[in-house]
C-alpha cells in the first residue's frame, strides 16, 4: 500500500446553509407580497403602475429564490 492514503473530500456544510438562506429570503418576499395584497385589498385599483411592478417583482424574486 502506498504511504499516502487518499481521503474522500468532505462535503461542506455551508452548501446547505446557503440554500436554506435563499429559501428563507424567498419565503419572506412571498410573505411580504401576501401581506401587502391582504392589507390593501380593495385599494389595488388605485395603485400607481410602479407599485404593481414592485409587488409582482417581490413575488417573482421570492419564487426564483425558492427555486
Amino acid at each position: 500500500m502506498s504511504a499516502k492514503r487518499r481521503r474522500k473530500p468532505a462535503t461542506p456544510s455551508w452548501v446547505t446553509y446557503k440554500r436554506s438562506y435563499l429559501v428563507t429570503i424567498g419565503l419572506v418576499c412571498i410573505a411580504l407580497t401576501a401581506l401587502v395584497w391582504n392589507k390593501e385589498g380593495d385599494k389595488l385599483l388605485e395603485w400607481h403602475t410602479w407599485a404593481y411592478f414592485v409587488v409582482v417583482g417581490f413575488l417573482v424574486l421570492g419564487l426564483a429564490l425558492m427555486g
